[in-house]
């Protein structure tokens, strides 16, 4: 089976070999999604809103291990990473409130 190799982009550093899934396995996570999709677009405003509220104290609560998770995963430092969190906190206070 083929896969990819994972690098940190900053260091060139090997982080994983991530192996490609099979067409059968991807259909699943198709399936999967557009049924979520499904169930999820008859959700009325209201309780969309009510989730991105539930959202942010989710984020904040992890903000340290999200913020490692994005600097691993993008080569970015953490300061940047800290950043992206507070902007994903801004728009879902924002869209909590504007939906």
């Amino acid at each position: 089976m083929r896969n990819i190799v994972s690098r940190n982009p900053y260091t060139g550093q090997i982080k994983e070999h991530i192996s490609f899934v099979t067409d059968e396995v991807l259909a699943k996570h198709f399936e999967k999604a557009k049924e979520g999709f499904g169930i999820h677009r008859k959700r009325g405003a209201q309780e969309k809103c009510n989730m991105i509220k539930a959202l942010k104290p989710m984020i904040e609560k992890q903000r340290e291990q999200i913020s490692k998770l994005i600097t691993y995963e993008t080569g970015k430092p953490i300061v940047e990473a800290q950043h992206e969190i507070n902007l994903a906190l801004k728009e879902c206070e924002y869209y909590s409130k504007h939906f």
